[in-house]
């Protein structure tokens, strides 16, 4: 199984240098990161999981990798708060560097204000790009 993951973590990378400026979610690593942590709602490793979504931790728009280890499963009116959140944050920083040209990505790591919860029942927030525990 170790084996299976690093493969799998050798082509995203390989992959992920291939791909366009736009980066796009994967259905091998979402297929993958819900055989590791099964749906809390149902506890299967396979298919729908009612009232959750795979969610990305640091979204892609900000830099954050389409992988196992940026992957949560999220609550659906959590991520609701989150993606509203998220979009604000990409469209400023998209606007930030089509203003700054050919410019560094962000000038601050990505920080939220929301408690989100880990696959296995842990709650933090994201601060200057880490996970700080408890809320």
């Amino acid at each position: 199984m170790r084996t299976l993951v690093m493969l799998l973590s050798i082509f995203l990378l390989i992959a992920a240098g291939d791909a366009s400026a736009k980066t796009q979610r994967s259905k091998a690593v979402l297929a993958e990161f819900q055989k590791l942590h099964p749906c809390p709602a149902n506890g299967k490793s396979a298919g729908p999981c009612p009232g959750y979504i795979k969610d990305h931790i640091k979204p892609l728009c900000a830099g954050g990798a389409d992988a196992l280890d940026n992957l949560q499963w999220q609550a659906v009116a959590e991520a609701k708060a989150k993606d509203k959140l998220e979009l604000q944050q990409c469209s400023a920083s998209k606007s930030n560097k089509d203003a700054a040209g050919a410019k560094s990505a962000r000038s601050k790591p990505y920080s939220d204000n929301i408690c989100h919860t880990g696959p296995r029942g842990g709650r933090y927030r994201i601060v200057n790009g880490h996970k700080r525990y408890g809320c």
